[in-house]
């Protein structure tokens, strides 16, 4: 039992199918959330297929919404393996303000972080238990966590970068001696 709530910290089913109906509701709303979703943020298969399909109609430079998604997967065969119609139409009754949308796909970055740190580990767990070099591991795993990136509403951050930005931001705080911080 407790496995299988750990792997329901690491998906939202909920938020992916709120973030899918949303896109396929609102004109605009991939446009401007391009920058932070990819295909990878979606753990269900389902899902994951969905948004694939939506963006190669957005880089068709087709309007995305239900009727050319529903044609698209119609063309490849993919309908069924879906859900169908119903499950498409079920998305887009399911949806946020396209103000919201932002919150969720931080929400789905998070849980894919968590993913990716999850398989790192088993990784990393592999290659000790079978003898390998430390240092060798420690170098792979360093260079492995920096190419998990993190998505901000304004920018996209290894998470390197991430670190030491917020480093930077810690020294300029104590800096600060006792003046006023966080208020603009």
């Amino acid at each position: 039992m407790e496995n299988i709530e750990n792997i329901q910290n690491l998906t939202a089913n909920d938020i992916e199918e709120l973030v899918l109906g949303t896109i396929l509701t609102f004109r605009g709303v991939l446009q401007e959330n391009a920058s932070m979703l990819n295909e990878e943020l979606f753990f269900t298969p389902v899902c994951k297929i969905l948004f694939k399909e939506i963006q190669d109609i957005y880089n068709k430079g087709l309007d995305v919404n239900e009727m050319t998604l529903v044609i698209e997967l119609k063309k490849k065969n993919l309908l069924k393996e879906v859900g169908g119609i119903y499950y498409i139409s079920k998305l887009t009754s399911k949806i946020i303000t396209s103000t919201e949308i932002s919150t969720y796909i931080i929400i789905l970055t998070e849980k894919r972080i968590l993913r990716k740190l999850l398989e790192l580990s088993e990784g990393v767990k592999t290659r000790v238990l079978g003898g390998d070099d430390a240092l060798e591991i420690l170098d792979n795993l360093t260079t492995s966590i920096d190419k998990i990136y993190i998505t901000s509403p304004n920018k996209v951050y290894s998470l390197s970068d991430a670190t030491k930005e917020v480093i930077t931001q810690i020294n300029r705080n104590y800096q600060s001696e006792g003046k006023l911080t966080g208020i603009p």
